[in-house]
């Protein structure tokens, strides 16, 4: 899967780009059916603000840090992704578990006469 980078009054380095790949390779262990991969960077002032959304199948899933350094602001932000990835990994499983739950015990009605 090929991240797209967006940079806003800030240019990117090839350093930069690097890490996010190597950050983002954690979020792709939990989520499958990945369709695309946005890395916004903007400098605001003093500030870099980073935005990442990943967006797939059955979810999407966004984070946004702001630090003075951008590779701290990816690692943030890649940090507070993985969070949200795992629940949502989560989240699947359990409402896959229920569905199929549920479809068992209509299955097994059983009727005496």
């Amino acid at each position: 899967m090929k991240v797209e980078y967006i940079a806003r009054k800030v240019t990117l380095t090839d350093q930069s780009r690097q890490v996010a790949e190597k950050k983002l390779a954690k979020v792709k262990k939990y989520l499958k059916h990945i369709l695309y991969e946005r890395v916004e960077v903007e400098q605001e002032r003093h500030l870099h603000v980073v935005d990442i959304s990943v967006r797939g199948k059955d979810f999407v899933v966004q984070s946004t840090a702001q630090n003075k350094d951008v590779l701290a602001a990816i690692q943030e932000a890649v940090d507070k992704l993985e969070i949200q990835a795992r629940r949502a990994k989560t989240r699947l499983k359990d409402h896959n578990k229920r569905a199929g739950s549920e479809a068992k015990t209509d299955q097994s009605w059983g009727v005496d006469v």
